[in-house]
């Protein structure tokens, strides 16, 4: 999370803040800001964000954590959001994690083709035994 923020911070001094999709809310509790589960149980992505340092969650919008799916889609759709996000052209920002995976040779194939589905990055190959990390 601290790489996503200095994305940010390096877009300039307009960017202070960043919003999530996730299902989770952020309420003050005695002047520090904490985590709250979304108000749909079933969509529920609290334990996401756990872990996340306060001075981060201070800077954090959950827009959508206080409401049910159907509330969200119908009030993008009154406010037209398909069409201004067309003419917006917004700029996605994603976490980067840096990560191992450690699979069979058999299902090698599998798992590059889904890493690469994500936008993943493959940097390095090696073969240890019968698997490939």
């Amino acid at each position: 999370m601290p790489r996503l923020f200095d994305l940010a911070d390096a877009l300039g001094p307009n960017y202070k803040y960043i919003a999530t999709g996730h299902h989770a809310r952020i309420a003050n509790r005695d002047g520090l800001p904490a985590i709250l589960r979304g108000r749909s149980a079933a969509k529920d992505q609290s334990y996401v964000l756990f872990g996340i340092e306060r001075r981060y969650l201070a800077r954090m919008m959950l827009p959508v954590g206080g409401y049910h799916k159907h509330e969200i889609r119908r009030m993008a759709g009154s406010l037209g959001v398909q069409g201004a996000l067309k003419r917006a052209k917004p700029i996605l920002l994603e976490p980067y994690m840096k990560v191992e995976v450690a699979t069979p040779d058999d299902f090698f194939g599998d798992v590059l083709g889904d890493v690469s589905s994500r936008r993943g990055h493959v940097t390095n190959v090696d073969q240890r035994g019968h698997l490939r990390v």
